[in-house]
């Protein structure tokens, strides 16, 4: 499980506040920022193109508002849209895909794609190319067509590097669960969680009945998030229940168990707190498997410290990192408490700074580095003094981008 697929480097260029962007990933990624520094933008983008894999092209820039609300605001006429991600797909291979999308009202096809695969020699090997809808390259081509309106990677499902990559990217999951929506009437299918976290009830279910370890360490990472909470249930009312036999249909529902000095007392989700509610959807995000039973390859968690107290921060950080042993896990964070949990020679530190309305990733400098290393502050307290920045790339650095570019 350890060697898993996941994003080892993303390449954006052009992609809303992100005119330019290269940075490399761990399996446990932090992306650190003030409000409003594009850290959503990165996620939104790995988001952009699951969604350009799983329908098409044409849908998913109409579903992201219009090719208008893609495209950077300072690029020129002309410029284009560019997403491209390295993946590690085992313990010596690694793919490399990328997409080039055209400002085209049609938007029927990309300008640019291509997946390439890195072998254990070393060398590499284009295993497909397409230009402007026309296929100039690929391995074992049988009686494949050009799809109209689609991208060509979700075709090559008889290449196992290309189904690799395609269902690693397909399968990015981005979470902010939202309470509110955890309290409403939710939807039965328990396959994976909402993003929402609306069907947080019938995942924990699943999740009970298939993976019972699992879901004991995730009650146990939740019992040290929320005071004197033991353990968690799930409810079920419909036809087959005689706990509401004038409801149409089934529904599941949370209900949480506390040791309190005068006994062990039940309370439903809509009694329990919105802290209580988000940790535990971000706990079951990155813990979660598919029907299956496989883990989700990618899962991105926004603002995770949203309604928790600092001093359960520890916790959370411990259970992603626990997690990003079966998923790679990236979080989007401004909270100092967060940063202190971190290991800075393990944990993956992405800087994220917002300058003139664009915004600049990268990780932070070796000085930085440094100054935590030897604990002369830490990684929350230069957040506080708003001394994390992305580390200015060397003159090495800006040549190789420019000639990649």
């Amino acid at each position: 499980m350890a060697n898993a697929p996941f994003l080892r480097r993303v390449r954006l260029r052009n992609y809303k506040s992100i005119g330019e962007c290269d940075v490399e990933l761990g399996r446990f990624t932090i992306l650190v920022g003030r409000n409003g520094s594009g850290k959503s933008n990165f996620l939104e983008a790995l988001q952009f193109l699951s969604h350009s894999l799983e329908t098409s092209l044409s849908y998913a820039v109409a579903n992201a508002g219009g090719f208008a609300s893609l495209m950077n605001r300072r690029a020129s006429v002309g410029d284009l849209l560019e997403i491209v991600v390295t993946i590690e797909l085992g313990e010596d291979d690694v793919a490399e895909y990328g997409v080039v999308i055209p400002e085209d009202r049609s938007f029927l096809v990309a300008r640019h794609e291509y997946l390439k695969v890195r072998s254990v020699e070393g060398a590499w090997q284009t295993r497909f190319e397409s230009k402007s809808g026309k296929i100039t390259s690929m391995v074992n081509t049988g009686d494949l067509r050009f799809p109209e309106g689609r991208l060509l990677l979700p075709l090559m499902t008889g290449d196992e590097a290309a189904a690799t990559v395609y269902e690693t990217l397909r399968s990015v999951r981005i979470y902010d669960p939202e309470p509110a929506a955890m309290r409403t009437m939710a939807p039965l299918d328990g396959a994976t969680l909402d993003a929402d976290g609306a069907n947080a009830a019938a995942v924990f279910s699943r999740l009970q009945g298939q993976q019972e370890a699992l879901c004991t360490r995730l009650t146990d990472y939740l019992a040290v998030i929320v005071d004197e909470l033991i353990s968690i249930g799930v409810r079920t009312a419909g036809p087959a229940s005689p706990t509401c036999e004038a409801t149409p249909y089934v529904e599941k529902w949370l209900r949480f168990y506390f040791d309190r000095r005068a006994g062990i007392e039940s309370f439903s989700y809509d009694e329990v707190s919105d802290g209580t509610l988000r940790a535990l959807a971000i706990l079951l995000a990155a813990m979660q498997r598919r029907e299956d039973g496989r883990p989700i390859p990618v899962i991105c968690i926004e603002e995770p410290e949203v309604g928790l107290h600092p001093a359960a921060s520890a916790a959370l950080v411990e259970a992603l990192r626990e997690a990003s042993i079966f998923s790679q896990i990236i979080i989007a964070t401004h909270s100092a408490d967060i940063l202190d949990c971190l290991d800075i020679e393990t944990d993956r530190l992405l800087a994220v700074q917002a300058r003139r309305g664009q915004t600049k990733i990268g990780p932070i400098s070796e000085a930085t580095r440094s100054i935590i290393r030897d604990h002369l502050y830490s990684a929350g307290e230069l957040l506080r003094m708003d001394q994390l920045e992305p580390a200015s790339p060397s003159v090495a650095e800006q040549s190789a981008s420019t000639t990649n570019g």
